[in-house]
């Protein structure tokens, strides 16, 4: 009973860790397309702020 106990208590172990680092890996993938899409997104705000601030000189 407990080299069954220790068995399975191995292969849980096992399958947690496995799930730890793909869920790791997805996490850091993600984090990195979003970081890209915020970056594009606040430098086409600040080209829109910069472009209306200058048709406003020019008025």
């Amino acid at each position: 009973m407990t080299d069954l106990f220790k068995v399975r208590y191995r292969s849980l172990l096992l399958f947690v860790g496995v799930a730890l680092l793909i869920l790791s890996v997805g996490l850091s993938l993600i984090q990195r397309y979003v970081s890209s899409i915020i970056s594009l997104l606040s430098g086409l705000a600040l080209l829109t702020y910069l472009r209306s601030e200058g048709c406003r000189e020019h008025a």
